[in-house]
């Protein structure tokens, strides 16, 4: 089976810099309307829904203000929904496109029997997961019998060294490519047990 690729991963940009600067001296753009919309659609496409709009304007960073301003132009178009007391939800334009992304992907349909037979032979989860510049998202997620409590459900997402899915993406990366990604996201250097189980 062939690796999932994210193309957000795999994805590099190149520009001019100015005589004598470099890419630390450039200050990122200021995120726009599209990029402020997305990151309003991710929070509110995350486990634990209906969200309210304290904790999307948490989640995503951005003013109550703008977050409901948002969420009003995506539930227009049927990409969200409200809930009670002000809360919001998935709408049914966003569940339909993640329903036909997801029935049309095959590697998702041919891991689910691997998936079950790893399950059953650990006694442990079992997850195909695809990466997302340094997080791994959940895809398709088997439990065990006994509850670890982890908490694992298809959409969750989490930090590359955080779990046993993001170590072994990162394990099978080129070293060059390996090493930035295992450090923090503050550039904080892996710690003594990330190194060992990537250098394993």
């Amino acid at each position: 089976m062939g690796k999932p690729v994210n193309s957000r991963s795999q994805k590099q940009t190149s520009a001019a810099l100015p005589v004598g600067a470099s890419g630390a001296d450039i200050a990122p753009p200021a995120p726009g309307p599209v990029d402020k919309a997305m990151e309003v659609l991710t929070a509110l496409a995350g486990a634990g829904a209906p969200h309210r709009l304290a904790d999307l304007a948490r989640s995503t960073g951005l003013a109550k203000p703008t977050v409901h301003r948002l969420l009003r132009a995506l539930a227009a178009s049927g990409y969200a929904e409200p809930g009670p007391g002000g809360s919001y939800r998935p709408g049914p334009r966003l569940l339909g496109l993640a329903a036909g992304v997801l029935a049309d992907d095959a590697a998702l349909r041919r891991v689910g029997p691997v998936l079950d037979e790893l399950r059953v032979r650990t006694g442990l989860f079992a997850s195909y997961v695809v990466r997302d510049d340094r997080t791994v998202i959940h895809l398709d997620v088997r439990a065990p019998a006994q509850d670890f409590g982890l908490g694992l459900s298809p959409g969750f997402r989490e930090p590359l060294t955080s779990g046993a899915a993001g170590l072994a993406l990162l394990a099978a990366l080129p070293a060059a490519e390996r090493e930035p990604l295992s450090a923090g996201p503050d550039g904080t250097p892996a710690d003594e047990v990330t190194r060992a189980v990537l250098s394993a």
